[in-house]
């Protein structure tokens, strides 16, 4: 009776350890076992970002940050006067999409290496049910720097919501 306990044991444990490395596969083929999760610093968050489109971004020179800058309104002076050694870093913007109401926020909220490529989780919070919010266009953004990456770089959006009113 002990030997079958001990089988049936081990063979729970394998089969949930495979079960783990199956799913550890994201569906683009970046493997999430030994994550490194990599520090950033805030350039800009805000609700205007002067675009109707959803975009992830990554930039990596300062031609392309000039054109960035130029091609959006954002609100955030802060955006224009930081300066980025493209040497050593890059820049990772996510846009949410218009929304038609206030209470709409958009975050970075992990940036992760791995083996094979960098995963950004990004969270987008709405307003809780029922919560009165003004009725105004947004357009959340949310822009990063980080160490420079030489690998392929994911973004998975979350969309969760503040608590009922």
């Amino acid at each position: 009776m002990k030997t079958f306990f001990k089988f049936t044991a081990f063979s729970a444990v394998l089969l949930i350890f495979a079960g783990v490395m199956v799913s550890c596969e994201n569906g683009e083929g970046i493997h999430r076992e030994e994550g490194l999760c990599k520090d950033f610093t805030l350039i800009g968050q805000g609700i205007l970002s002067g675009t109707a489109q959803p975009q992830n971004i990554v930039i990596n020179s300062q031609d392309e940050w000039e054109n960035f800058k130029t091609a959006f309104d954002f609100q955030n002076l802060s955006t224009h006067k930081t300066e980025i050694d493209f040497e050593r870093h890059m820049v990772i913007a996510v846009i949410d999409e218009e929304r038609r109401t206030a209470g709409w926020y958009i975050a970075i909220t992990s940036i992760t290496e791995y083996f094979n490529g960098i995963i950004v989780d990004v969270v987008v919070t709405g307003p809780g049910h029922e919560c009165p919010v003004p009725q105004i266009h947004t357009q959340p953004y949310h822009i990063v720097k980080t160490d420079r990456f030489g690998k392929k770089i994911e973004f998975e959006h979350i969309v969760q919501y503040s608590a009922p009113c």
